[in-house]
C-alpha cells in the first residue's frame, strides 16, 4: 500500500512539475514577444514578426493601413513555418480611436469559419495572434480550401456590448490564401501533401475510361509519407482507393487504399510511393466503382510533381529561410523565469518528499526522576503496575469486618469460661 502511495504521489508531481515548466515557458515566451514586439512597432520594423518561426512567405498575406471615421490602426498578416506546421501570424497596432485590451478575429473558408481573439501584450497598443492552420484543416474539414476571409471586430461595451466592425476582406479579390499556397511546411520539408475537394459529379468506373497523358521519367525514387486527404462525397462512407502511372493503374490496390474518417468526414492515407516518374498522375476511386468527371465526362486525372529535399528550392516558392534573410532576434530575455519557478518547485517537491517518506519518528522517552543518593543503575527498570483504589478499599472494608467478627468471638468464649468457673465454686 506505502509503494502505491508512493508511486501515486511521483506521478502527481510530475503532472504538477510538467504544467509549471509549460507555464513557465509561455509566460517567458510571451514577455520576450511583448518586449521584442515594442520594438518592433515602435520602429515600424516588421522583419520581427516575420521572423518568429523559421520560414516566412516572403509576400505578406495582409499589409494594409485602415482608416475609419474614429479608428485608425495598421494591420499585418504573414505566412510562416517551422517545417512541422504552417502559421498565419496577424498583427494589429496602433490603434487608435478605441480602448479595449482584446480584438476578434474570423477566418472564413470554403465550407466554414473560425474565430480567436487577437490579444494585447503590452502596454503599446498592438495586437497579435498565431493561427494553425493544421488545426483550421484537421478540426474543420472544410476549411482545407482556400481561405476566402478575414474580418476583425472588437465589442464596444460602452454601448451595450455593441459589434463594432474594423476589417473585412474583399472576397472580389479572390481567395486570401489558397490552401496549396499555405502549405509551406510541406514544401520546407519536402513532403507531399496532396489535398481534394471533389466534384459531385460522379459515374461508375466501368462507363468511361481515362486518358493519362505520358509524364517525363527519371531515376527511381521512393518519396516517404505521400499524404492524401479527400472530402467525401456525400453518401460516401466506404473505402477508396488511388490509382495511377506509379501503380500500372491498379483500379483496387490495398497498398493505396484511403481509409474512411468518421470525425472529419474524408478519405485519408499515406504512403511511400516508389516510382520513376517526377510528376504522377492518379484518380480517384470511390466505393461502388464511381469516380468523378468533369464537364465532358470524362474522368478527372490529377497530377502532382513528387517533392524531396534535394529537388526543392525555397525561393521558387517565394520562401524565406530567417537565418538567411532576417537579423537573429533573442526570444530567451526572460528563460530566467523557467529555472526560477522549477528551482521552487524543486525545493517544494524535496521537503515533501522528505517529510512524507524519510522523516524518523521519534520515539517517546519517560523522565525518570532519582533520588538523590541513588544511582541510575540501581534505578528498577520495571515500574510497579498501578493497583485498583477501589479494589484495595474493598479489601480493607473485608479485613475490617473479619477482625471485628473474631473480637465478638473472643469475647464470647470469654464469657462462657467464667460462667463455668462459678457453677463449679
Amino acid at each position: 500500500m506505502k509503494f502505491l502511495g508512493r508511486v501515486l504521489f511521483g506521478f502527481v508531481i510530475l503532472i504538477i512539475g510538467l504544467n509549471v515548466f509549460t507555464q513557465s515557458r509561455n509566460y517567458a515566451y510571451t514577455k520576450s514577444i511583448g518586449l521584442n514586439g515594442d520594438a518592433a512597432v515602435n520602429e515600424g520594423n516588421y522583419d520581427y514578426f516575420r521572423g518568429l518561426r523559421g520560414y516566412y512567405l516572403i509576400d505578406d498575406v495582409i499589409n494594409e493601413t485602415i482608416t475609419l471615421e474614429e479608428i485608425s490602426f495598421n494591420l499585418h498578416a504573414f505566412l510562416q513555418s517551422n517545417g512541422d506546421f504552417n502559421v498565419m501570424t496577424v498583427v494589429v497596432d496602433h490603434l487608435e480611436g478605441i480602448d479595449t485590451q482584446m480584438l476578434n478575429i474570423k477566418v472564413t473558408g470554403t465550407g466554414g469559419n473560425f474565430e480567436q481573439q487577437l490579444v494585447k501584450l503590452s502596454e503599446g497598443n498592438w495586437f497579435i495572434q498565431y493561427i494553425f492552420l493544421e488545426n483550421l484543416y484537421v478540426d474543420q474539414p472544410d476549411l482545407r480550401d482556400d481561405i476566402l476571409d478575414v474580418s476583425i471586430w472588437y465589442v464596444d461595451s460602452d454601448e451595450e456590448e455593441t459589434i463594432v466592425p474594423l476589417y473585412d476582406y474583399d472576397e472580389t479579390q479572390g481567395p486570401l490564401l489558397s490552401a496549396k499556397a499555405s502549405n509551406l511546411a510541406a514544401v520546407i520539408s519536402g513532403l507531399n501533401h496532396l489535398d481534394h475537394n471533389p466534384s459531385k459529379t460522379m459515374v461508375q468506373s466501368e462507363a468511361i475510361q481515362a486518358v493519362p497523358t505520358e509524364q517525363t521519367k527519371g531515376t527511381s525514387k521512393t518519396y516517404k509519407d505521400v499524404i492524401f486527404r479527400v472530402k467525401a462525397p456525400k453518401d460516401v462512407t466506404g473505402d477508396a482507393y488511388i490509382s495511377g502511372n506509379f501503380n500500372n493503374w491498379a483500379a483496387a490496390d490495398s497498398n493505396y487504399k484511403l481509409t474512411y474518417n468518421k470525425t472529419t468526414k474524408t478519405l485519408e492515407g499515406k504512403f511511400d510511393i516508389t516510382t520513376d516518374y517526377t510528376t504522377i498522375q492518379y484518380q480517384i476511386n470511390f466505393p461502388n466503382n464511381l469516380v468523378e468527371v468533369d464537364a465532358d465526362n470524362n474522368v478527372v486525372l490529377h497530377t502532382h510533381t513528387l517533392l524531396t529535399p534535394d529537388n526543392v528550392t525555397l525561393s521558387d516558392y517565394n520562401i524565406v529561410t530567417v537565418e538567411s534573410g532576417l537579423p537573429e532576434y533573442k526570444f530567451n530575455e526572460y528563460n530566467w523565469v523557467i529555472w526560477r519557478n522549477m528551482g521552487i518547485f524543486a525545493l517544494i517537491f524535496a521537503v515533501l518528499t522528505y517529510l512524507l517518506f524519510f522523516r524518523k519518528k521519534q520515539k517517546k522517552t519517560k523522565n525518570v526522576y532519582v533520588a538523590e543518593g541513588i544511582k541510575k543503575d540501581e534505578v528498577v527498570k520495571k515500574q510497579p503496575q498501578n493497583l485498583n483504589l477501589k479494589q484495595i478499599s474493598d479489601v480493607e472494608e473485608r479485613d475490617k469486618v473479619y477482625e471485628a467478627s473474631q473480637e465478638v468471638k473472643e469475647s464470647a468464649s470469654s464469657v462462657e469460661v467464667k460462667t463455668e468457673d462459678n457453677q463449679t465454686e
